[in-house]
């Protein structure tokens, strides 16, 4: 299955929360993962911050950053979708980084997996909710 992941289900998938196990599905190694490239800076932001509110220590932080750098997703240069995010952004009166994914699913023909209960249920009530699954509902 062909997949683009945020930010969120990353997140998830290197600190041990809920919807944690979720996660883990999509990630599986026969799906080919897609995001743009601001999934990085998205990742490094949240084990910061993370760590900051002290809910990780720094050796958990380096650990998250050395997986990242080993996470297996194809990644899209931000500016491939720059336009097309800004469709659903002003549609939905959304921050545009949620709306990067969205308009690589939109540009690839498929769907991206979210762990972003907001987001999910915001773009569930509109035109682009076949992109955007609930991460519990890919398992």
């Amino acid at each position: 299955m062909h997949l683009v992941v945020d930010a969120s289900v990353a997140v998830k998938r290197l600190i041990p929360e809920i919807h944690s196990g979720a996660a883990q599905a999509p990630l599986d190694s026969r799906n080919t993962l897609y995001a743009p490239d601001l999934i990085q800076a998205e990742i490094t932001i949240a084990l910061v911050n993370r760590h900051l509110a002290g809910d990780l220590a720094r050796a958990e932080v380096e650990l998250g950053i050395d997986d990242l750098e080993k996470f297996p997703v194809i990644i899209t240069p931000g500016t491939a979708v720059l336009r097309q995010a800004v469709e659903p952004a002003i549609a939905m009166r959304r921050g545009a980084f949620d709306c990067y994914y969205l308009a690589l699913a939109r540009m690839r023909g498929i769907r991206t997996v979210t762990a972003d209960k907001k987001f999910c249920d915001q773009v569930s009530r509109g035109q682009f909710a076949s992109h955007v699954p609930w991460i519990a509902d890919t398992v």
